[in-house]
């Protein structure tokens, strides 16, 4: 690893960062973007960790449920996330709903389960 200089591919600005001697100055630019502190660097950090979360609850909640529910969920992320799309739902069956929608703070992923009732008369 040495020490060298990368600028962000958002504002332009060099910053120092320890990168593999061998290593291309897109990686090198890549990571000084990823260390840059300004406003378009740290929105990108900021989506891409909720990003991240997003996919962690959504395996949690449908990986071995409802595994059929996993890809159109995480396609979507990004999606909700630059507001492109404001709420995804799908019904599985059973009567469950997996719900993904924008929030003000970000995104929120929730489980509906309906139950049919029904009486014979």
């Amino acid at each position: 690893m040495v020490l060298t200089t990368g600028y962000c591919k958002y504002c332009g600005n060099p910053t120092n960062v320890e990168a593999p001697e061998e290593a291309e100055q897109a990686i090198v630019d890549r990571l000084a973007t990823e260390a840059c502190g300004c406003p378009m660097a740290e929105t990108v950090r900021k989506r891409k960790k909720q990003a991240e979360r997003a996919q962690k609850i959504i395996f949690s909640i449908c990986d071995d449920a409802f595994p059929d529910a996993v890809k159109p969920l995480t396609d979507a992320v990004q999606g909700i996330q630059i507001g492109k799309i404001e709420d995804i739902s799908i019904a599985m069956e059973g009567g469950v709903r997996i719900r993904m929608k924008r929030t003000k703070t970000g995104m929120a992923v929730t489980v509906e389960h309906k139950q049919k009732e029904e009486r014979q008369i």
